[in-house]
């Protein structure tokens, strides 16, 4: 991945966190890990749902 895309997800990701006046409680590590979470749940919920 280019850094430049890095350094777009970067900022994505603090707007997205000062839009909810998140700052104070996470970090921006913090906010990227539960988000990873969020999605890697997302997508493993999905693939069980679709086994049944």
């Amino acid at each position: 991945m280019p850094t430049d895309s890095l350094e777009q997800l970067n900022q994505r990701l603090l707007e997205f966190a000062r839009e909810r006046d998140w700052e104070q409680f996470h970090s921006p590590k913090n906010l990227a890990m539960a988000l990873n979470a969020r999605n890697w749940w997302s997508i493993s919920s999905g693939s069980a749902r679709s086994r049944a």
